[in-house]
């Protein structure tokens, strides 16, 4: 069996907290947070957990989840550990820009040394989905647009890390869109994708140090769409569920769902 620790990454004390004070703006309480987590990576590092992972939060002004950009930490905490794994749960999709992410995770599972996992999320907050995610109009209340957008990017970031040279014509994004000039000598001689000086595709590098992909991990409560999802593209369930009955379906839905793509698991693997 293996062990996990979940971090809020919070700032201040509960005491702290129940004053007027926003303590996510205090540089000094940050500061002092960081050299925590720190120390608590290190230790889980000699102590044989398996992985250490934080979510993805932002204006959290509060001081209560203070990790808009996991991956740093993940770069930072892996610099000073060992054989610990680093992770999020979950990186919220919609509020990037998936080509971007797919680079950034790239770098940083070379960072890492191939000790990076990938948690992913479509994310419930509306003040951080609501705004980060107002380039593609992604809102908590619209599931379908959510859930719809969600899909799109994990397939272009999929794309990203799996093939060389590649296209895609999405509900929301085209890559690369038509009509892109790019006469450049170099690029049309190696077949980088380049025809009659247009980009007609594309291919994002780094390639992730781990194959095809880091390790793909997806909250969920019990949504019937996001497990079946996730037995589909290969991404380990999380849950805080508690109810035993409810996890024993899910769990078994799951490897129904992915013997159907040649993944066979016996519930509990």
């Amino acid at each position: 069996m293996k062990f996990s620790l979940f971090y809020p990454v919070a700032t201040g004390s509960p005491s702290q907290r129940l004053g007027t004070g926003l303590l996510g703006l205090d540089r000094d309480l940050y500061r002092q947070t960081l050299a925590e987590l720190l120390e608590q990576a290190i230790c889980a590092d000699e102590t044989g957990w398996t992985s250490f992972m934080m979510a993805e939060h932002h204006f959290e002004v509060e001081g209560y989840q203070v990790t808009p950009n996991p991956l740093l930490l993940n770069v930072h905490l892996a610099a000073h550990t060992k054989r610990l794994r680093h992770g999020q749960m979950g990186l919220v999709l919609p509020n990037w820009n998936p080509l971007r992410l797919a680079e950034d995770i790239a770098v940083a599972d070379h960072l890492t040394g191939g000790r990076l996992d990938i948690g992913l999320s479509r994310g419930y907050q509306p003040r951080s989905v609501g705004v980060l995610g107002q380039h593609v109009n992604v809102s908590v209340a619209d599931e379908g647009r959510n859930r719809r957008v969600f899909e799109e990017w994990f397939e272009i970031m999929r794309r990203s890390w799996t093939e060389d040279l590649w296209s895609y014509q999405g509900e929301f994004m085209d890559v690369p869109p038509s009509g892109l000039s790019w006469p450049h000598p170099i690029s049309a001689r190696l077949g980088a994708g380049v025809h009659a000086g247009e980009v007609r595709q594309v291919a994002t590098v780094p390639k992730p140090s781990q194959l095809p992909h880091p390790p793909l991990f997806t909250t969920l409560t019990q949504s019937p769409a996001t497990v079946e999802w996730a037995a589909r593209v290969g991404s380990s369930i999380v849950t805080l569920a508690s109810d035993h009955d409810m996890l024993r379906g899910l769990f078994q839905r799951y490897a129904d769902i992915a013997r159907d793509y040649g993944r066979d698991f016996k519930v509990g693997e």
